[in-house]
């Protein structure tokens, strides 16, 4: 196998992994956005609610949403560094691949 070929073969690879990390970001930015209109959904019922279960049921769900928040903004920082890197290294191939 040639060196063109792995450098081809390395840069299709590299490609491939943006794709994926870039369709895992849009999964946690669709979860985050999701949270934030259940919580806004929650507030909006505890404004308007008297009883008191409903009350402590709705700030437990705005809880859980603000993790569920939490944890999808983290996710996606995570993510955000891994697509650089790969494309660091997309670059990188891809300029290999040049000079071959």
């Amino acid at each position: 196998m040639s060196l063109e070929t792995t450098y081809s073969n390395s840069v299709r690879r590299k490609r491939e992994e943006l794709i994926k990390l870039r369709n895992d970001r849009a999964k946690y930015t669709n979860d985050l956005s999701n949270a934030t209109q259940k919580i806004v959904r929650a507030n909006n019922q505890l404004r308007t609610t008297k009883s008191q279960s409903t009350i402590k049921s709705k700030i437990n769900e705005i809880s859980r949403e603000e993790k569920k928040q939490s944890d999808a903004q983290k996710r996606i920082s995570d993510i955000d560094s891994k697509i650089a890197r790969k494309e660091k290294e997309l670059a990188n191939e891809e300029k290999k691949l040049l000079q071959e």
